[in-house]
């Protein structure tokens, strides 16, 4: 599976995860879950896990954006490099670059990931 076809199928598994997790009495006046919040809550990576091993296309999926994730140790941080005046190709791979990597982080736990993603930020 390629690695740009990867952001979809990332945002197929979170958007799986929020929809069982959303509550038919959320209102926009109550207040904010706690942090992190940028795709999941805190504890819905069990979902994703359980659909995971449910699943087959599913697990495909999971383990591809592993291996997208891991392949990024192999290669340099983004570096900020405009072409003409628009940096939007590195802020798309960057974006890409982070996705893969916070949800290789929340979903094992592995501490390189999140290094991995702090060394991306600060490029």
């Amino acid at each position: 599976m390629k690695i740009a076809s990867l952001l979809p199928a990332l945002a197929f598994l979170f958007s799986t995860a929020a929809a069982s997790a959303q509550s038919p009495s959320a209102r926009a006046d109550a207040p904010m879950p706690a942090h992190p919040r940028i795709l999941l809550l805190r504890g819905e990576e069990q979902g994703i896990l359980r659909d995971i091993a449910a699943d087959t296309a599913r697990r495909r999926i999971h383990e591809a954006i592993l291996a997208g994730a891991d392949d990024l140790a192999m290669l340099p941080p983004i570096e900020r490099i405009k072409i003409g005046r628009r940096l939007l190709d590195k802020s798309r791979e960057g974006l890409r670059r982070l996705f893969l990597l916070s949800y290789a982080a929340r979903l094992t736990g592995d501490a390189r990931y999140v290094r991995r993603a702090e060394q991306e930020m600060l490029a």
